[in-house]
């Protein structure tokens, strides 16, 4: 069973607020070295702070992937293609798992998005180059 982590983006500052957040009766906790309340989750209070999950995966290096990374991957498909790019992860409703958002391809591959199921495969290999909240310009396409 995967961890459930979460991590809190404090966009007023653009820092995090921590690596150990709690959730809970509609709460948001930072846990340190001693426990403190951040915010009663009220629209006001909530919308200073952007809350992202970990996946329960990690990249080739070993880093923890979470929601809103970017990163480098290669994948081969079932007709043993090799493609590679860039591409960043989001937590998709209707496939109600995380996936990527493919943002540049090896083969300008149609596909808009890919299932992270594919990264238990062995046949996608992932490396986190950054985040959307940290290092927005890594979205942007590169000719």
């Amino acid at each position: 069973m995967r961890e459930i982590k979460f991590k809190a983006w404090h966009i007023p500052t653009k820092k995090w607020a921590s690596r150990n957040i709690c959730l809970e009766k509609e709460m948001l906790w930072e846990i340190d070295h001693q426990v403190k309340l951040l915010v009663s989750w009220d629209e006001k209070e909530c919308a200073e702070y952007e809350l992202v999950q970990f996946t329960g995966l990690y990249d080739c290096e070993g880093r923890q992937i979470w929601e809103g990374d970017i990163l480098e991957y290669e994948y081969i498909d079932k007709h043993k293609e090799h493609f590679e790019g860039v591409a960043h992860v989001f937590w998709d409703d209707v496939n109600c798992g995380f996936c990527l958002k493919i943002i540049k391809d090896s083969h300008n591959d149609l596909r808009s998005r890919m299932s992270l199921f594919y990264a238990n495969t062995g046949s996608l290999k992932l490396w986190v180059i950054g985040n959307r909240l940290e290092s927005p310009e890594l979205l942007e396409v590169k000719e």
